[in-house]
């Protein structure tokens, strides 16, 4: 049987630190790995991936005026995001007797520690990715954040139902520098502890909770685009939607488009007339609604094909799709124009305000080895992580591995705002 030793425990431990200290976006989005392993009172396992339920919506008949107490009978439409394992992460250094006697000064200092650091960085990186299927987007200026910006981003937020409490915008320092230097006096310098924890958490100012983060991802919009950039809205014309969009659907024809245009996955779309709508009267708010590329596209005899991350569902309850998933007021229209956020060709750090529930992840415990290693599996604020301390007496060296298996998901895509600015 496997052995549990205290400096192997030790390791543990500090690496689990530093993922509430050091990974701040994992740190603040929603845990869901208790639901992962075994079924509850079942010894069925649940598999990689478990469907995770997002609240039911409703809608209300009559109204101020109307006195009618008939009703029609509502459907319980169940909408889920699929939580996917992915992610194995693994750090694995040997030193031999010779290295560990004669050249490494620290074990710890040497090895655990920059080992630890390394791998926390990579898994804080890889969850961060996942804000790129974000599909509400504001463009900021080029030196940085102001508060236009984050006031834009809290009303979107605010009108799609995000909670009142609790928002967080994470931003690399590029972006915070601005905002910090004109808006200093605004920053609550007290804060509840729940918050002190974290490392790069700055303050609380106009309805976020801000933090500091160098592991998100920059963007790059597609390039060789005929469309000029309108400076006034931030948008470039991209083409013509061509035909209609049926109900339900998460595809749009395009055409009016230079062949060897390219679309990036990631990129924030508008179309012309198709509005957002409030999610619980389910009125139009008079807000385009984003939506956001799921794949790459090179255009080809001037049209593509663009697949979305979420399916265009209005409120008219057509082509059987329920009218409590509807995201938009209306479908569009052919021949409207569909433009994009930011510039062809142009590379934008990204910053990202959310909610927690717009995130979901998920940490599993790995199974304990079965030799004589030194091991230790401990799970806090629902990271988990394992690690083996061994010896190979092939080559006479000192094993060290840390392991930590994972994945993420967006849960409420509606409650994320990415922030752009351009690099250059």
């Amino acid at each position: 049987m496997a052995n549990s030793f205290k400096t192997t425990d030790l390791v543990v431990k500090a690496a689990l630190k530093m993922f509430q200290f050091d990974a701040p976006f994992i740190s603040t989005t929603r845990d869901y790995s208790k639901y992962f392993g075994n079924v509850s009172g079942s010894s069925r396992k649940t598999g990689l991936s478990i469907a995770v339920p997002k609240p039911n919506r409703f809608f209300v008949e009559g109204g101020k005026g109307s006195l009618d107490a008939s009703y029609s009978k509502q459907d319980i439409n169940e909408a889920t995001v699929d939580l996917a394992v992915d992610s194995y992460h693994k750090v694995h250094v040997e030193a031999t007797s010779i290295e560990s006697k004669l050249q490494l000064d620290d074990w710890m200092g040497d090895i655990v520690k920059p080992s630890t650091e390394a791998i926390v960085a990579k898994v804080e990186a890889d969850h961060s990715l996942i804000i790129n299927q974000v599909p509400n987007a504001v463009l900021a200026g080029i030196t940085g954040l102001n508060l236009d910006d984050a006031g834009e981003a809290l009303t979107i937020l605010r009108e799609n139902g995000a909670p009142t409490s609790g928002l967080k915008i994470l931003a690399p320092q590029r972006l915070h520098s601005s905002m910090v230097s004109n808006t200093s006096t605004l920053f609550n310098p007290t804060k509840q502890v729940s918050m002190q924890y974290i490392r790069g958490y700055m303050g609380t100012a106009n309805g976020f909770d801000w933090m500091v983060s160098e592991l998100l991802p920059a963007f790059k919009n597609g390039t060789a685009n005929d469309g000029a950039f309108d400076s006034a809205t931030g948008r470039t014309p991209l083409g013509a939607v061509s035909g209609a969009v049926t109900n339900g659907s998460n595809s749009i024809a395009v055409e009016g488009i230079a062949a060897g245009t390219t679309i990036k996955a990631g990129t924030v779309v508008e179309i012309v007339g198709v509005n957002a709508i409030n999610p619980l009267t389910f009125e139009d708010n008079g807000r385009v609604r984003q939506f956001c590329v799921a794949e790459d596209v090179t255009v080809v005899a001037n049209a593509a094909t663009i697949v979305l991350t979420e399916k265009i569902v209005d409120v008219s309850g057509a082509n059987s799709q329920p009218k409590t998933f509807a995201n938009a007021a209306s479908l569009p229209a052919d021949g409207v124009v569909i433009s994009f956020v930011g510039e062809a060709d142009a590379t934008y750090k990204q910053a990202v305000a959310y909610d927690r529930d717009a995130f979901i992840r998920t940490f599993v415990e790995l199974v304990k080895p079965e030799g004589g290693q030194k091991y230790a599996q401990k799970r806090e604020k629902g990271v988990s992580a394992r690690t083996i301390r061994d010896y190979d007496k092939d080559v006479d060296a000192n094993v060290y591995r840390l392991d930590c298996l994972s994945g993420n998901a967006i849960g409420r895509p509606e409650f994320a705002v990415r922030l752009f600015q351009k690099i250059g």
